[in-house]
């Protein structure tokens, strides 16, 4: 019986504090709740609501963003600006916000450009924005999915769309297909099913994949902007037929990652 090969793609080392030989203090005081990367940095947001920032020889720092923990970091690509939700007083209340990095307050911090209360009284599990700020989607444990668009940095009020209404079925995957066919695409994934959304002069939905989703963390934009579901044994883009691995995954993915040509699956416990 085949069986998935293992192999050493990357040599690896402890990274410790300068001139010793002890473990790196910063990620064991951390109590990590999310992260992003971009720019040549490592992002972190922790529950007490900070924002850490660690360059690529592991010097951090951070800011507070929210008076109680922050929930999800997006780091654009094309500009250096990050998009967060986090919660400053109830848990389950949340706020969205977008911080310039290039910029800082008067008090040395990144500069706050939006804050946006969100009218979404849920656990929030998933955060996409597009490059352009125009279309900001959150999705939440209870299968709704909220969309925020307009010109969300200058307008005062921009638009609240519920696009999918309540199922019960968490979102477990957000990625946007920016400039398709003119317009905006939005994938959703949740644990039972694959939408797009496609945003025109009006919004239409289609059913990329009815009877199938991924769970929490095994959904990820590749770099060609196709939604890349893991399941047990199928890795299909939603765009693609699906058709299942030879051989399958021999234990359930977490956490797939993408790049222009590689795509990376980690397995726990596998």
């Amino acid at each position: 019986m085949y069986q998935w090969p293992p192999f050493t793609f990357f040599d690896h080392h402890m990274v410790t504090e300068e001139g010793s030989d002890k473990p790196h203090p910063l990620f064991k005081e951390l109590n990590i709740v999310c992260c992003t990367s971009g720019r040549g940095n490592i992002i972190v947001g922790d529950i007490e609501g900070f924002i850490n920032i660690v360059d690529r020889d592991f010097k951090a720092r951070a800011f507070q963003a929210y008076d109680r923990t922050v929930k999800h970091v997006q780091q654009l690509k094309g500009h250096n600006i990050l998009v967060t939700v986090g919660s400053d007083d109830h848990p389950i209340e949340s706020t969205l916000r977008i911080w310039n990095l290039d910029k800082q307050d008067k008090t040395g911090n990144p500069l706050c450009v939006k804050s946006l209360e969100l009218n979404v009284n849920k656990p929030i599990t998933k955060l996409a924005s597009t490059e352009d700020l125009t279309h900001i989607a959150v999705g939440t444990m209870d299968g709704t999915v909220i969309l925020v668009c307009g010109d969300i940095v200058r307008e005062r009020k921009p638009k609240h769309m519920e696009i999918r209404p309540m199922d019960g079925i968490p979102v477990t995957g957000l990625g946007w297909n920016e400039g398709w066919l003119g317009g905006h695409a939005l994938y959703v994934v949740t644990s039972a099913t694959t939408q797009c959304f496609h945003f025109f002069s009006s919004m239409r939905v289609e059913e990329l994949d009815p009877d199938q989703g991924a769970e929490l963390d095994c959904a990820v934009l590749s770099e060609q902007n196709n939604m890349i579901a893991a399941r047990d044994n199928v890795l299909p883009p939603p765009t693609a037929p699906l058709t299942p691995l030879t051989p399958p995954i021999p234990t359930p993915p977490n956490r797939p990652s993408a790049s222009p040509a590689h795509f990376l699956i980690t397995i726990i416990g596998g």
